[in-house]
């Protein structure tokens, strides 16, 4: 991989250099969907600003992919499933400790972010929800006959969560729409200025067609709101909404020809 006419050796390498951030309307699934979504999106960025970060999550999902191949066996053997235990809890403790301090610095990002595009007196929270107790190994012990019924491991970080409240009520399920749309924006702003926090200059922002379900005052305030050092590229159906100067150049397409 090239990047700035430099070679990159590895995926990480990459992922520290080209620091990008992409909106999509798919991103109010951060909201409303899975924890699957909410953890990718952890470890994107974590991938990004701490080096040991990609190589602990690779570690911790070898560990539980050997775990749970033992588990779903026709017989499995408790010597071998506890072979795992132990690279279980040394990467899954390192890994958890890395995305809730994660969580601790998008927190103020984030809020503030959905205070600027929201418009209003909205409280924003963003908690770790860890997926095992504090005594990891004994929560292990204490699920395994669960474990061999189930037959997956049933505690550890690939359960961990990210519980989003607006005014201390789940958005998931009290949020309206504008506002779950409003937390998911408000999350990816915030993973820019993380960025810039971290590394002195603002990422690169690609943002597609994002503005159909906001109202003309929550699209002009997004647009304040995102790092006025980044460079930006934007596509929407229509610009009649905005106000005041985009600060960068306009193209239109239609008929299939450029104009600006």
């Amino acid at each position: 991989m090239i990047f700035d006419d430099v070679e990159q050796q590895t995926a990480t390498e990459y992922l520290r250099i080209a620091r990008v951030v992409s909106f999509a309307n798919t991103d109010i699934e951060l909201v409303r969907g899975g924890s699957d979504a909410r953890r990718r999106f952890l470890d994107f960025l974590g991938a990004q600003i701490e080096p040991t970060y990609r190589p602990t999550l690779r570690a911790y999902e070898r560990a539980l992919r050997g775990r749970n191949s033992l588990l779903k066996s026709p017989h499995p053997r408790p010597r071998e499933i506890a072979a795992y235990v132990p690279p279980l809890l040394e990467h899954g403790a390192k890994l958890s400790q890395m995305r809730e301090a994660l969580v601790r610095q998008l927190a103020p990002f984030a809020t503030q972010a959905h205070r600027e595009i929201s418009g209003a007196n909205e409280n924003l929270q963003l908690i770790f929800a860890p997926g095992n107790e504090s005594d990891f190994a004994a929560h292990l012990a204490s699920s395994s006959a669960q474990e061999v019924r189930l037959r997956q491991t049933m505690a550890g970080p690939h359960r961990d969560d990210l519980t989003l409240l607006v005014n201390e009520m789940p958005a998931a399920q009290f949020a309206s729409e504008g506002q779950q749309r409003t937390l998911a924006l408000a999350l990816k702003i915030a993973q820019a200025r993380v960025f810039a926090a971290e590394q002195g200059n603002a990422p690169l922002l690609l943002i597609d067609d994002i503005f159909g379900e906001l109202d003309p005052e929550r699209r002009n305030r997004l647009l304040k709101s995102l790092p006025s050092n980044a460079q930006k590229m934007i596509t929407a159906t229509s610009m009649s909404w905005l106000e005041g100067d985009t600060g960068g150049r306009l193209f239109n397409v239609a008929g299939g020809s450029v104009s600006s």
